[in-house]
């Protein structure tokens, strides 16, 4: 019996020092925390308004943002109030970035800045992004989500603006994922890609249309795959492949016809210049291909005997959507 009555006593004594270092952290937390006098009870007469104090930047959309007023005397004591009671134009945090605001209290004003910040920004990612050799041009389609203060998203970033041409190694293919990482806003970014020597199986389109003669087109769902046996961690490697796109003519409605679909070989003299071998269009007099993409400027030039245009069509093209299986 003696031996239970020990334990039970031991069990108590545990709980009443847990109880204990509770309410020391509780005081702790209450005592660090500069309190708060309202304007009423202090004298205006010997303390000054000379600053307003911020436990964090302001959110997007947050609707009472909150701040304190700091007074001082000629002592140097402080006393500090709500911003809540003071007379504020100026604050404004719909839109994000660094601004003035005018606070008044009897008579005292003073001007301070302020910053409006997005309460998170982030990019989900399920598997590794093929980037294009040389140039990762997809990141400037590609966008990361900014939240307001009641989490919803508000606006979107380019991923080329998050992540910088050092970040990412696109120097040479490889089919084995890299990571890049790096800090923006105070947030902290992950992006998995590989490399191609275009970005394989993602989806392209031309930034806009072209017109010839009375008609309009348009490039969409432009794909690129390399063959199987070219896939090699090498900068020489994958230098062919196929693919296909629909080379829209627009209208109401559009005309998408059937896929046009190729062999595409890297010009070994010109590694930027990729020759599209159409398989139901003959090609070029000077044996490229019907259509020529230029990894540099990334354009596609579709030969005139494709739709049997006056002349030839180029379109600027950029990354539409990632693969659906993605």
């Amino acid at each position: 019996m003696a031996s239970v009555k020990k334990r039970t006593w031991i069990a108590v004594g545990a709980v009443l020092l847990a109880l204990l270092v509770a309410a020391a952290v509780v005081v702790g937390v209450i005592l660090g925390k500069k309190a708060y006098t309202p304007v009423s009870a202090i004298d205006l007469q010997e303390y000054k308004l000379v600053d307003v104090e911020y436990e964090r930047d302001f959110y997007c959309n947050e609707p009472e943002p909150r701040a304190a007023l700091v007074f001082r005397n000629e002592e140097g004591k402080e006393k500090r109030a709500p911003l809540s009671e003071a007379q504020v134009t100026g604050l404004d945090t719909h839109e994000v970035g660094e601004r003035v605001m005018s606070v008044s209290v009897e008579g005292q004003q003073l001007e301070v800045v302020y910053k409006v910040v997005y309460k998170d920004i982030y990019f989900n990612q399920s598997s590794a992004i093929c980037l294009s050799l040389h140039d990762a041009f997809e990141l400037k389609n590609l966008y990361a989500s900014c939240t307001d203060y009641a989490d919803t998203v508000v606006a979107r970033i380019p991923l080329s603006e998050i992540f910088s041409e050092n970040d990412v190694d696109v120097s040479e293919i490889s089919e084995t994922a890299q990571t890049a990482k790096t800090q923006y806003e105070g947030f902290s970014f992950t992006l998995s890609y590989t490399v191609g020597y275009i970005g394989y199986r993602n989806l392209y389109c031309s930034t806009a249309s072209v017109k010839e003669g009375d008609r309009s087109f348009r490039v969409d769902r432009l794909r690129f795959f390399c063959k199987e046996e070219d896939k090699q961690p090498t900068r020489s490697a994958a230098l062919s492949g196929y693919g296909s796109f629909y080379l829209v003519t627009e209208g109401d409605p559009d005309i998408y016809g059937d896929p046009l679909t190729f062999d595409w070989v890297a010009d070994p003299a010109n590694p930027a210049r990729i020759n599209l071998y159409l398989n139901r269009v003959a090609d070029n007099a000077d044996g490229s291909g019907a259509c020529v993409y230029d990894a540099n400027a990334h354009t596609l030039k579709v030969s005139s005997s494709v739709l049997s245009t006056a002349n030839d069509l180029i379109f600027r093209l950029q990354l539409d959507s990632l693969p659906v299986s993605e």
